[in-house]
Order: structure tokens, then C-alpha cells, then sequence
């Protein structure tokens, strides 16, 4: 018998086997290696997506930030900028179009809760002819009896891969001097407890907000220059 008819034997079989189970195994850490780096960057242009997106909509709501009682100058365009628990909290007055009727003065909380970062918009009630707001509960809408009048909008949302972060500074227009038309703004300091006074909101006329994330390199910034200042 020719033996070259003999078949390949149990050695050259298990030799076989190991190579094929070692391109396996190798072929394997490679789509794992892939399909993880694509979900990493698609996670993060997510998240970096949703940063834009709500910058573009907060700097919206504060730019036309205004007074909502007509030839009223004792209620400032903001009712609230501070701190709660923690988190930053800002309260304001905005004709940007925020809910669904136009030129009327929508009132707009924006803080971080435990879901992310959040909007809540009252439509203010116009049948006397000057706007009447729900109160807030914990900065949000009411729960209980459902407050119809309110809306809360989740700009950035706490995820598995992203926990955003919220800070928010204030400002002034600085002290005028000779040769310079736009003296440069000054950052309002709030007291110890946090939150602005009175007197301090009343000079405000910039607000500048970041947004971060879980990841250093995940940030937006952007400084608006209230169109209305507190008038």
C-alpha cells in the first residue's frame, strides 16, 4: 500500500485543531477590541451631541432672558442664581419662545438633578392680563395634583457611560474707563451660602455655564450676554 493513502494522523489532526482555535481566539479579541472602540466614540459623540444640543438651548432661554411684568422695575429678568443641596440653580424670566405661545414671559428653572441636567418651563397664566407662574416644587414641576402648566426637558441625561456636570458663573459690567468702550465683565462673587443677593442680581449682565462629563476632555462652555440685562 502507497503511503501517501494513509490519511493524516491523531498528532497532525490535534496540531490542526490548536492553530485553527488560536486564529479563533485571535479573531475574536479583535472584533471585541473593535466593537468596544466603537461603542466608546459612539458614546461619546453621543454625549458630546447632547452637551451642543443643550448649549445651543440654554443660551437661547438666558440671551432674551427679561423682566415679565411690564413697567415693573422692582422684578428683575432673574429670580433665582445659586446653589440648592449642592447644585447649581438658576430661576429666570425668558421671551425666547420657550413653550408653544409666543411673546409671552415663560418662567425657566435650570439645575442638575439625579437624572442629569433639566430644564423646567412654566407657561404663565395670561387671563388677567399679567402672567401668574405655578409654584415650583424642588425646583421642578409639580407632581401632585400634575402641573399642566409646567414641562421639564432632560438635556443631558445620566447614562452608563456619562454622569454630566453643571457649574454656572455670573457677571457684571465692569467699571468704564477712559479710551475703552466695553470695560471688561466682572465675575459677581455670591456670598458663603452660595447664592446671589438682591443688589448683586441686579447688576447682573452675563451668565456663563459648562457642561462636563465623566470624561475630562467632555466640556462645553458658553458665556451669553443678556440682551435685556434687568429691565
Amino acid at each position: 500500500m502507497n503511503g501517501k493513502d494513509d490519511g493524516i494522523t491523531l498528532i497532525e489532526l490535534i496540531v490542526a485543531m490548536g492553530i485553527f482555535s488560536l486564529l479563533m481566539i485571535l479573531t475574536s479579541i479583535f472584533m471585541i477590541s473593535g466593537v468596544r472602540s466603537i461603542r466608546d466614540t459612539t458614546g461619546r459623540n453621543s454625549v458630546q451631541q447632547e452637551q451642543q444640543n443643550a448649549s445651543e438651548w440654554i443660551s437661547r432661554l438666558i440671551r432674551y432672558a427679561d423682566n415679565p411684568y411690564a413697567n415693573s422695575p422692582i422684578v428683575p429678568s432673574f429670580d433665582y442664581a445659586g446653589t440648592v443641596a449642592g447644585q447649581p440653580v438658576v430661576t429666570f424670566y425668558t421671551f425666547a419662545g420657550a413653550g408653544k405661545a409666543d411673546r409671552v414671559p415663560y418662567k425657566v428653572t435650570l439645575t442638575k438633578t439625579a437624572k442629569g441636567i433639566v430644564t423646567s418651563t412654566w407657561a404663565p397664566d395670561m387671563t388677567t392680563g399679567r402672567p401668574i407662574y405655578t409654584a415650583a416644587v424642588n425646583n421642578g414641576c409639580r407632581a401632585l395634583p400634575a402641573d399642566t402648566t409646567c414641562t421639564t426637558r432632560l438635556l443631558v441625561p445620566v447614562s452608563t457611560t456619562n454622569t454630566p456636570t453643571l457649574s454656572v458663573r455670573y457677571f457684571k459690567a465692569g467699571t468704564p474707563t477712559a479710551g475703552i468702550p466695553s470695560p471688561p465683565m466682572v465675575e459677581l462673587v455670591p456670598p458663603v451660602n452660595g447664592t446671589l443677593t438682591a443688589a448683586q442680581i441686579a447688576t447682573l449682565r452675563a451668565v456663563q455655564f459648562t457642561i462636563g462629563g465623566t470624561s475630562a476632555t467632555q466640556s462645553v462652555a458658553q458665556k451669553v450676554i443678556l440682551a435685556n440685562g434687568q429691565s
